[in-house]
């Protein structure tokens, strides 16, 4: 059993057999880019947890701890997006995760996270354009959107559900680009 968790964003949009071999893929190429990193760079990079929990437009995540640099870096991708595009997503995804954990090692989190160094080890080591996001298509979302306003003649802001609850719990404001007035609750 590898050390992947099963967590798929829709379990009824694909069938776990038909899952399974593609969640097996983006595990091999995870430990294939880790790998060739490990061997070009000398470094000493763990195999990371690896999840496939994640929702929305992000194809992929890599999450590491700071201040603990002992503990395990996880890398969490969206099993829809990558159900939906199987080639599109091996091809870039697994690797664009990967250098954010080889840009982690080697410079101890002291740089941008697409940073000039990130768009090295795309480039030297893995062969690919330092994209910061992909192309696939992605199906639109069908949240609950919340209107907002601004001083803007006619201006009408849409808000997704977490800005809506940061806005009315205090913990956030939100101001508008063209005019710089905060946004509150449209009528």
């Amino acid at each position: 059993m590898s050390s992947r968790a099963h967590a798929l964003a829709r379990p009824s949009m694909a069938k776990a057999d038909a899952v399974e071999p593609l969640c097996d893929a983006v595990c091999s190429e995870v430990a294939r880019c880790l790998a060739l990193a490990r061997t070009v760079y000398k470094i000493a990079i763990t195999m990371p947890e690896i999840r496939f929990d994640l929702r929305g437009r992000s194809a992929g995540q890599a999450r590491f701890n700071a201040a603990d640099p002992n503990k395990a870096p996880v890398l969490r991708f969206n099993a829809t997006l990558l159900c939906e595009n199987p080639d599109a997503f091996l091809a870039e995804v697994p690797a664009h995760e990967c250098a954010h954990l080889v840009v982690a090692c080697r410079w101890r989190h002291k740089v941008r996270p697409h940073g000039v160094q990130w768009q090295r080890v795309m480039q030297e080591l893995y062969g690919l354009e330092p994209r910061v996001t992909h192309k696939m298509a992605v199906a639109p979302s069908t949240r609950k959107k919340f209107a907002y306003r601004c001083a803007c003649a006619g201006s009408r802001h849409l808000l997704g559900s977490i800005r809506h609850a940061r806005i009315q719990s205090g913990k956030s404001a939100y101001f508008c680009r063209r005019c710089g007035c905060s946004l509150r609750p449209h009528a």
